[in-house]
């Protein structure tokens, strides 16, 4: 799925952050679980489309 490549690659799509994330000391980690994030439910997810 184009949107699960994007999300764990970060790559062939732009991606955005907001100078508040930007500046933590943890953006590493935050975006890691970005990366390792699957657990798309029907509740989180009712489109099946694996986007933040």
């Amino acid at each position: 799925m184009l949107n699960d490549e994007a999300r764990r690659t970060f790559t062939g799509c732009e991606l955005v952050l907001t100078s508040g994330i930007d500046d933590l000391l943890e953006k590493q980690c935050i975006l890691d679980h970005v990366r390792e994030y699957d657990e798309f439910t029907i509740e989180n997810d009712p489109y099946e489309e694996h986007n933040f």
